[in-house]
């Protein structure tokens, strides 16, 4: 059994530097990449939810004929399964180029969400504190955005888009165990959050700000959609970094998911405590591959190197513990992950 773990809440553009929507760059990693990464966007809109879906496509470039009008990837990209990846609270697909462009540099087609209410960037007056809690929708953000990539080809080399793996951070971590099967109780997080053993869980400072503000009718509401059933079949694996809502994992749901899944858990992690999160799911994901940072690593570590000022409930969101270099921290989370994604292809 292998380790690691976090989750997001800024706004920052600072790593678009590094690449800009629609142009193809070198992707830099320990290792030669083989293939150029592209970087595109698209948007979605989910009528039946009424929201828009912002993704990012991150891609294996390809050579193609001019004049072709679809996404030139390259061939092969065809043949590996393509990944979602969802974001940590209040952040964005955007600051996970990390991740992304290392697995596309190796073929894979990288499909990166951003949740509507949540992310900054559909525009600071789309921002809903209460989405934070509104889990239910991310899970079926991913699962629309599979349902257009399906019905409608956006690349030259088309993928299998009925077998893709889920990724994701913090929140996002969630979303993709999710797909494959993950149930939450409303009351067991209810219970934990009012317990003395949440005092350090910052996780729970947003479950208190919509308990402030919500009636007792609408916690109903909510509490049935936080326990409902959001598996998709086209989801063949999960990556889970940091994942949160581990008090509110059901054991029977854990205990019930059978397709592979690797959890990259912060044993120190400074937001939401390991014992209560990562460890909950790799104790109750019995088969899960596992990848422990033990090191000092924070919550953050997950998130693309940045220099900015911003907090998440106080903790600094690109300032690292001393002695920890968030880009080493990467790499190796980085040839873990395609080590996993490897044994599905």
């Amino acid at each position: 059994m292998n380790t690691i773990y976090v989750q997001l809440f800024c706004i920052t553009l600072l790593f678009m530097g590094e690449g800009a929507l629609g142009n193809t760059a070198n992707v830099k990693s320990a290792a030669p990449p083989p293939f150029n990464v592209v970087m595109d966007d698209q948007t979605y809109f989910d009528k039946s939810r009424q929201r828009p879906i912002k993704v990012v496509f991150w891609y294996p470039a390809g050579d193609c004929n001019a004049k072709q009008a679809l996404r030139c990837n390259h061939v092969v990209s065809a043949s590996l399964p393509p990944v979602l990846l969802s974001h940590g609270a209040m952040g964005s697909a955007l600051e996970y180029q990390w991740l992304a462009r290392t697995l596309a540099a190796r073929g894979h087609i990288v499909v990166g969400v951003s949740h509507f209410g949540e992310s900054w960037v559909y525009g600071q007056e789309s921002i809903q504190p209460q989405m934070v809690t509104s889990v239910w929708h991310r899970p079926q953000d991913l699962s629309e955005v599979l349902n257009n990539l399906s019905r409608q080809a956006v690349f030259n080399a088309t993928p299998n888009w009925s077998r893709v793996i889920a990724a994701g951070h913090s929140s996002g971590g969630y979303t993709a165990l999710a797909l494959v099967g993950l149930r939450l109780s409303a009351e067991q997080l209810r219970d934990y959050c009012d317990s003395d053993l949440s005092a350090q869980d910052l996780g729970c400072r947003y479950a208190d700000e919509i308990n402030r503000n919500v009636d007792k009718a609408q916690l109903s509401t909510m509490a049935k959609l936080l326990a409902g059933s959001y598996t998709d079949a086209r989801v063949i694996a999960a990556i889970a970094m940091a994942p949160a809502l581990g008090p509110g994992a059901t054991a029977q749901s854990l205990n019930n998911l059978s397709v592979p899944v690797f959890i990259v858990a912060a044993q120190q992690d400074d937001f939401l405590p390991h014992n209560a999160h990562g460890q909950r799911y790799v104790k109750g994901i019995k088969k899960a591959d596992v990848m422990l940072l033990n090191n000092g690593e924070g919550h953050f570590v997950f998130v693309d190197t940045c220099s900015h000022n911003y907090s998440a409930q106080g903790i600094a969101i690109c300032q690292d513990a001393q002695g920890i270099d968030r880009a080493q921290v990467h790499a190796k989370m980085g040839q873990a992950v395609l080590g996993f994604v490897k044994t599905l292809h």
